[in-house]
């Protein structure tokens, strides 16, 4: 007979693959993800293995197969993936490991079926493998598993060698190889990618309607958000690329002027002009960064673009500009000019690689007359600050040269500009004039304070200076340790850091959150001390203040004495890790009502905290006597290596000190329990203190002592 081109049979499932002949690793196996998950093993093969597991467990036929873990192990043809062929055994996986899979997969039948299920109490293996070496059955027989080893010749005998391979096949729960492990892993990630992108897809087919039912208005003003810059491969935020999706958004956009106020050094100056001409009336941004310019040729050059730019002055609402020093007489043209609708000016004059400190008096330019300016940032370049379009400024951004020399004449500057809501000003090495405070100047809607590598004494003024109720993201980091200005810093310290000051609590802003409670970290490093807030939903961390001193101690004094009579004080961490010999230690007692979590390094540093910890004091205010810092929830002390123990002051020292604060030996009542106290060191360095660990256990049961250096 003919054959039938609509039937096809095979005898071997196994090698029907439409692309390789060896798929162990591949998920897209028609044999095994499209075929072999719908197949089942006959009753009779079923009765077989049932038979078998039962002479296995020593059960007479009426009885029950008790439930098992079956493992798997492949050896004999696993040992050409060895790459020593000389010595298999290195490369096959030691029984310990399967015993420790064996019981994670007994752990996790508890939490899928519950302890009362029988399927919880799973304490048979059965091992299978195509392993002849007499040593490891010995090996698997000492670990109390089973086998099927001794009834192989029967098998063979009645079923014949092949069905050794599909007895060994029926049983379940098996452990596979690590390669088995890793083709399971892809399927199921190739399931779930399979499910997003299908859930993708079908969001996206209910969205796409809407979008096309939107009025043109609200389209307009979604791509407001995009702009008319030259199309960067990978990166869909052109407007060039939103005319492509379709006619209506392509009618949309050209017919809409206001969409096209922006050019930039992308854009040769065909697309520039042809941009330019496409907004008409519509006011426009330019954007210039030689920076960003690529290497190769272009026809458009700043000289073009000012050209351009000159042409539509009086329509220009924001400049943004970064130049080399050469054509910054260009750009006074530009910057003098009757600009009647700009509302963000930032420049930045890039300096000669040769130029350390700037001399920016050549870059002075005067603004024309017109509307206030809303945004103005300045790096290398300067204008009379009492210029009437200066008044109302919303945000003020000053790098380098461009910030005034003397603290005073910033001062002034910021007491006319009471709408500010954004001060930036970073890189000042110096400060002129008298360093001392003024009178405080109040910026009511400041929300953004940024003093970035500022000498210190610029900043001591400016936090001494100011008040800034509102502010909410603050920011302040010291140039470097000011040692020709020490005494004039810890004078403005007093005044910044006094009991009671408002602006104080601005700094922190411990007494400003009042929808959930703050924690501050606070970490002594070489000469300057960080303090720092939780991570905000944007990334960084608020407030952010690094402060550079000389005299750490009475700073770290000055701080905890400030912190702790807030308002609404918030809790401390507190990180002293700094390893100097002969240093003064850290004093807890300013900390005490505040600390909630300690982490201190180095042998000096942890003795003084035994030391202090073990002592009571009076809080203020109440009268009453407590532990010193009795709200410490966290302690962490870490010795180096190669420090060596003085039973006294650290073992002793601890456990006295555990007795007497957690124990009430002494008979006063003991604190609060710790949830965490962790000690790191040398084991064999510290062998009283090791000898003492059950002992401190017995009573903190939080305690963890950590060997380093192993």
């Amino acid at each position: 007979p003919k054959p039938d081109n609509q039937l096809a049979c095979f005898d071997c499932l196994y090698w029907v693959w439409e692309e390789v002949n060896w798929e162990w690793e591949r998920t897209r196996s028609p044999t095994w993800d499209a075929v072999g998950t719908h197949l089942h093993f006959t009753k009779e093969a079923d009765d077989i293995a049932t038979y078998y597991l039962q002479k296995v467990f020593g059960l007479q036929l009426d009885e029950d197969v008790p439930p098992f873990i079956a493992i798997h192990a492949r050896r004999a043809d696993f040992k050409n993936l060895c790459k020593n062929p000389d010595d298999p055994k290195s490369c096959h996986t030691r029984l310990s490991e399967y015993a420790r899979h064996a019981r994670e997969l007994a752990n996790e039948l508890v939490q899928i079926h519950g302890s009362d299920s029988p399927l919880a109490q799973v304490n048979e293996v059965i091992v299978l493998s195509d392993e002849a070496d007499p040593e490891w059955w010995a090996e698997v027989e000492s670990m109390g598993w089973r086998q099927t080893r001794p009834y192989e010749e029967e098998i063979a005998r009645d079923y014949g060698k092949s069905g050794i391979e599909w007895a060994d096949a029926v049983p379940v729960g098996c452990l596979g190889t690590f390669r088995d492990e890793l083709k399971a892993v892809q399927a199921q990630l190739n399931q779930k990618l399979d499910k997003i992108i299908g859930l993708i897809a079908h969001r996206w087919n209910l969205v796409t309607p809407s979008i096309h039912k939107l009025p043109l208005e609200v389209l307009v003003m979604i791509f407001g958000e995009f702009e008319p810059s030259a199309p960067n491969p990978g990166v869909n935020t052109s407007l060039f690329d939103l005319l492509l999706v379709c006619r209506t958004w392509y009618d949309a956009i050209i017919e809409s002027p206001r969409l096209w106020g922006y050019v930039d050094e992308s854009m040769s100056q065909k697309i520039a002009r042809l941009v330019i001409d496409r907004s008409q009336l519509h006011p426009i941004s330019v954007n210039w960064h030689s920076y960003r310019i690529p290497q190769w040729p272009k026809e458009f050059n700043f000289v073009g673009f000012l050209d351009l730019t000159l042409e539509n002055l009086a329509r220009v609402r924001s400049v943004d500009i970064s130049l080399p020093q050469s054509d910054c007489a260009k750009l006074r043209e530009l910057l003098e000019g009757v600009t009647p609708a700009l509302e963000t000016l930032r420049v930045r004059i890039q300096p000669n690689d040769s130029e350390e400190d700037q001399d920016i008096s050549s870059n002075s330019f005067t603004l024309s007359e017109g509307s206030h300016l809303k945004h103005l940032s300045f790096d290398g370049v300067m204008t009379p600050w009492d210029h009437p379009r200066l008044s109302e400024l919303i945000t003020l951004a000053l790098t380098g040269s461009s910030v005034p020399k003397s603290p005073k004449q910033l001062l002034q500057i910021l007491s006319r500009l009471l709408q500010l809501e954004e001060l930036d000003i970073r890189y000042v090495r110096d400060s002129a004039g008298e360093a001392r405070a003024s009178g405080p100047i109040l910026l009511p809607y400041l929300k953004k304070l940024v003093l970035l590598y500022v000498a210190p004494i610029y900043n001591a003024i400016i936090l001494a200076s100011i008040h800034t109720p509102s502010c909410s993201h603050i920011v302040v980091q010291d140039w470097a340790v000011d040692e020709d200005n020490i005494v004039a810093v810890e004078a403005l310290d007093d005044v910044i850091w006094r009991p009671g000051n408002h602006q104080t609590a601005s700094v922190l802003r411990g007494a400003n959150s009042k929808s959930e409670r703050r924690t501050l970290r606070v970490e002594k490093l070489v000469r300057c001390i960080r303090v720092q807030g939780p991570m905000s939903t944007h990334g960084y961390r608020d407030p952010d203040l690094r402060f550079g001193r000389l005299d750490i101690p009475r700073f770290m004094t000055q701080l905890a004495t400030a912190i702790s009579q807030l308002p609404s004080p918030p809790g401390v961490e507190l990180e002293d890790a700094l390893f100097k010999k002969g240093r003064i230690p850290t004093d807890l007692l300013p900390w005490s009502e505040v600390l909630e979590s300690l982490m201190i390094k180095g042998q000096d540093a942890c003795r003084s905290v035994l030391q202090q910890l073990s002592q009571r004091h009076v809080i203020p205010g109440t009268g009453e006597v407590d532990w010193v810092c009795r709200k410490l929830s966290k302690i962490t002390l870490e010795y180096w290596w190669g420090e060596e123990e003085d039973a006294a002051t650290d073992g002793k020292a601890l456990l006295s000190l555990v007795r007497q604060r957690w124990s009430g030996e002494d008979g006063f009542a003991g604190t609060v329990l710790p949830s965490v106290f962790e000690v790191y060191c040398e084991e064999a360095n510290f062998p009283n203190l090791w000898s003492l660990k059950d002992e401190i256990t017995q009573i903190l049961p939080s305690f963890r002592l950590i060997a380093i250096g192993v």
